[in-house]
């Protein structure tokens, strides 16, 4: 038992593991918010994504995106004019992977999103 105690004493997370995800006070509904969840069964490398996703769409002004798990990602985009655009163009890939867009209603909360259909 005082082996398992020792091993669970040197665990700690790196700094990408204890960001937060602070939603500016500003943020009073989800104008300016997108979930994007790519359709594929390996892990993806989220730096990638960002970096591809920035050169793809040429965005006005800068977005944020934050990892939700299961290959999905929360963005936040400073221009309710940028996730218009980028929604009007779909559909989108990444590493040949579809991308599924969503735009969460008002009050609708990121985990009740859902991703049965795509735009062709």
């Amino acid at each position: 038992m005082d082996d398992m105690t020792g091993k669970w004493a040197r665990l700690s997370l790196n700094t990408q593991e204890t960001q937060t995800v602070p939603l500016a006070s500003t943020t009073e509904n989800n104008a300016r918010v997108l979930i994007a969840k790519l359709f594929t069964m390996h892990r993806v490398n989220i730096e990638a994504l960002s970096k591809t996703l920035r050169s793809m769409w040429r965005s006005t002004q800068e977005f944020e995106i934050h990892d939700l798990g299961s290959n999905t990602v929360l963005l936040l985009f400073s221009d309710e004019a940028d996730t218009l655009k980028i929604l009007a163009q779909q559909p989108w890939s990444f590493d040949k992977y579809l991308i599924g867009l969503y735009k969460p209603t008002e009050h609708e909360s990121v985990e009740a999103t859902t991703f049965d259909y795509a735009t062709f």
